[in-house]
């Protein structure tokens, strides 16, 4: 009993203690896989841990029942933890690219208009809802002009600050295109162009995989209980003939 409560007091101090950094340890492997957050750098941190959790219970309990159990639930809580994290990460980059274009257009009626693209960066919030990433981003930004930051660096700390691959070619453009004296609503527009043209490219993508994503449930459930319509009374009448 008591090595049993050894062990569970030892997953909970395992647990509890990584916590505080599973988050940055998953956001920074998955930037060495290109920023790509995936499911397998999702579940690293939860291996690693688990590994050398298992080792201090083997040590101390020397009972494989109460290891065997303890790896487990370390690995199942691992394994939720990074998968969270990954669906966070996931969706925080579907919301940048989805409102990137957006952005674009903005800025690109605001420096035609006459307008500097500092006030029209300070403005931007207001077409974004507070909960948004870009909202967040872009009074960071804010922020930072304020206290002194020239855009150049404000726009390279935003990028980082980020974390969204979607962004930083953007962002990179107008930084260079201040550098270099480019004109800005031209380089505003293109950009726009393209994140708009590589969003029907990514609708086209999933139209094109639906059919096949379609096949499991309809091999799965559609097609069983289609069978069983059509045939049960077959099958009743046929058991109902048997001695």
């Amino acid at each position: 009993m008591v090595t049993i409560l050894m062990g569970t007091v030892l997953v909970a101090l395992s647990a509890t203690g990584t916590l505080l950094f599973v988050g940055q340890g998953t956001l920074t492997i998955a930037r060495r896989f290109k920023g790509k957050p995936t499911p397998f750098t999702a579940a690293i941190p939860a291996l690693v841990m688990s590994t050398t959790a298992a080792v201090i219970i083997t040590m101390i309990s020397r009972s494989f029942k109460v290891t065997a159990i303890s790896l487990m639930a370390i690995l199942l809580y691992w394994i939720i933890v990074g998968l969270h994290r990954h669906r966070k990460v996931a969706s925080h980059r579907a919301a940048v690219k989805r409102d990137l274009p957006t952005l674009l257009d903005y800025l690109v009626l605001q420096v035609e208009s006459g307008h500097a693209l500092q006030s029209a960066l300070k403005t931007a919030p207001s077409i974004f809802k507070p909960a948004t990433p870009l909202y967040q981003s872009l009074t960071e930004l804010d922020d930072l002009l304020k206290i002194g930051e020239t855009i150049q660096s404000a726009l390279a700390k935003m990028i980082s600050s980020m974390n969204s691959p979607e962004s930083e070619v953007p962002f990179q453009a107008i930084a260079s295109a201040l550098r270099h004296g480019t004109p800005m609503g031209v380089m505003l527009r293109e950009q726009s162009a393209r994140l708009r043209e590589q969003m029907i490219l990514d609708g086209e993508q999933f139209a094109n995989t639906a059919s096949i994503k379609i096949l499991v449930p309809l091999l799965f459930f559609i097609f069983p209980a289609a069978f069983l319509v059509i045939f049960s009374p077959v099958i009743i009448s046929l058991s109902g003939q048997l001695p």
